[in-house]
């Protein structure tokens, strides 16, 4: 008979944020949205996508009985 374990599992996920930006190169493009992001978080953004990579197992221990 196996033994039952309490596992704690993570849900892997990525997501996509998006702003606009007006530069004169790709560096400053970036420069600006790190810029926006460290003085605002994500409110200047907008979500383009999301989804689930996967699960994994990160803490296991004896269940309580």
């Amino acid at each position: 008979m196996s033994q039952i374990k309490n596992y704690t599992v993570a849900m892997i996920m990525w997501e996509t944020w998006n702003i606009c930006v007006d530069a004169a190169s790709e560096d400053e493009a970036k420069a600006q949205a790190r810029a926006s992001y460290e003085r605002h978080g994500r409110e200047e953004f907008s979500c383009q996508a999301s989804g689930v990579d996967g699960f994994e197992i990160i803490d296991e221990q004896e269940a309580d009985e």
